[in-house]
């Protein structure tokens, strides 16, 4: 098993493990993250368009944003990204 690994490197495990996810699972799209902050940027805006985002109140907390369904709806969600 190690050798295996090691002869595919990891670019070659992670691309291998990422194929069986997306034969499992069926995505209809994959995103390779580079970890730029335009990239970040990028997938907020996406995010709050379909609606997964929320951006909070620039004045309070600039740049940031919260998960999950819409806040009126659900006070208790404590999860947003800055």
């Amino acid at each position: 098993m190690f050798a295996k690994a090691c002869e595919l490197g990891l670019e070659g495990i992670v691309s291998k493990r990422a194929g069986s996810r997306r034969r499992l699972c069926k995505p209809d799209s994959v995103h390779w993250v580079d970890g730029l902050v335009e990239e970040c940027d990028r997938l907020c805006a996406r995010m709050v368009e379909c609606g997964t985002f929320t951006r909070l109140n620039p004045e309070k907390r600039p740049n940031s944003v919260i998960a999950g369904t819409a806040t009126e709806r659900s006070p208790n969600v404590v999860a947003w990204i800055r």
